[in-house]
């Protein structure tokens, strides 16, 4: 399942990461935990992760560490 409009909207109007992890916790809990196959290419490359990183001054760079 593709992310909604809804969901899109909820990304958008995210002030704190607080209110965007909401988000993201309800968008992957409607999909069994998971991110939806179309989040990298409508938030992160689409542009709303880093909005969000700049009315919010969060960081949006993917890091990956080792475990």
């Amino acid at each position: 399942m593709n992310i909604t409009e809804q969901e899109i909207e909820a990304l958008e109007s995210a002030m704190t990461e607080k209110e965007w992890n909401n988000a993201c916790d309800k968008i992957k809990g409607a999909r069994g935990g998971q991110y939806p196959e179309d989040w990298w290419p409508r938030v992160k490359l689409g542009g709303i992760m880093d909005a969000f990183g700049k009315r919010s001054n969060v960081s949006t760079e993917i890091k990956i560490v080792g475990l």
